[in-house]
């Protein structure tokens, strides 16, 4: 990344870049505290529901954000279009970010659920909230992220008798995600949106990366250039502006900035803290600490979201999503120092 800084297409984003992951560094080197992590995670739980209620009033209450939480969404605009479709943000103020923060919301329910081997009244009311926030706003890929690490996680996991409790809380979410669509017609929204399913011209973009990388295919045209290339290859976003959204596939993109050889050692990264993630949890030392436990699977939930999610989005483009992967991984190396210090 920081070599690219010779040969960039555009020296000044890709500054920016670096910038930004030069301050996501410091998540790894500096080891926080578990019990940060703790009252961290327990804030986050309470915040997501509380967004995921927003965007449910939102469908209740006629402009519920614009009129009465204006000063906390400061840019209206994506609110009044996402209106005009039907689909919710809330108090995130863009569709994306809610349903990411909807999705934080679940796994860190998720990860209750297996590190308790089981699950109450109070996990199953906040479940059918978060999922009817996301529902509500209309992101295909993020709608169907967190039923897929379900089954990702429990087949992870090292728990007993975890088909068992996979069916169990897979029957139990499906029937209640069946109720909220009979209860709530609106939420069907998201249904209508796989049924007219389209890629909203991803394809464009994913063609100017691998343009990119033809280019040149060892190193790339350096980190954060995408924009400025297709641009110049002449692709406009609606009033003939620059397109500024990226290549909605992180790997693409980073194929295209990074060429081959930047692919493959990010990848290598990504698998290697799954990897690493899995191994941890099947320790005898944290099969038996929920503490550690509880960490390791929020980590690995969120890492695979990252992962999942930017088949079709910006994942590793857009700080805040970036930050949460570093935070992940920052309690792996959290752990990986505790463990190292107690023996």
């Amino acid at each position: 990344i920081l070599l690219g800084m010779a040969y960039t297409y555009d020296r000044s984003t890709s500054t920016v870049y670096i910038g930004i992951f030069l301050i996501g560094a410091l998540f790894l080197i500096y080891k926080i505290n578990i019990n940060v992590f703790q009252e961290y995670i327990k804030i986050t739980k309470v915040l997501c529901i509380i967004f995921a209620l927003s965007n449910i009033i939102s469908v209740v209450v006629t402009n519920f954000i614009p009129k009465y939480f204006s000063f906390f969404v400061t840019n209206l605009d994506p609110i009044y279009i996402e209106l005009a479709g039907n689909n919710y943000s809330g108090l995130a103020g863009e569709k994306a970010i809610s349903a990411v923060i909807m999705n934080i919301g679940i796994g860190i329910i998720y990860s209750q659920i297996l590190v308790n081997g089981k699950f109450n009244k109070k996990d199953i009311i906040s479940l059918l909230i978060l999922f009817a926030g996301l529902f509500l706003t209309g992101k295909r890929m993020l709608t169907l992220i967190p039923l897929f690490l379900l089954f990702v996680m429990y087949m992870c996991s090292s728990e007993r008798n975890k088909l068992i409790k996979l069916a169990k809380i897979s029957s139990l979410i499906l029937v209640g995600i069946v109720i909220l669509f009979i209860a709530f017609p609106s939420l069907t929204h998201v249904l209508e949106r796989f049924i007219a399913s389209d890629d909203n011209g991803r394809e464009e973009l994913w063609a100017s990366c691998i343009e990119m990388f033809k280019d040149s295919p060892l190193i790339g045209q350096g980190l954060g250039t995408f924009n400025e290339y297709n641009y110049d290859l002449g692709y406009r976003d609606y009033g003939g502006t620059m397109w500024t959204y990226e290549a909605h596939n992180i790997y693409y993109q980073i194929l295209g900035e990074l060429g081959i050889i930047g692919l493959l050692l990010i990848i290598c990264t990504f698998i290697y803290a799954i990897i690493l993630t899995i191994k941890l949890l099947r320790e005898n030392n944290i099969r038996n600490n929920k503490k550690y436990r509880f960490l390791l699977y929020i980590s690995l939930y969120i890492q695979l979201l990252f992962l999942v999610y930017g088949l079709t989005g910006n994942t590793f483009y857009y700080w805040h999503q970036l930050y949460l992967y570093m935070i992940a991984l920052s309690i792996i190396n959290s752990i990986m120092y505790n463990i190292k210090y107690d023996k």
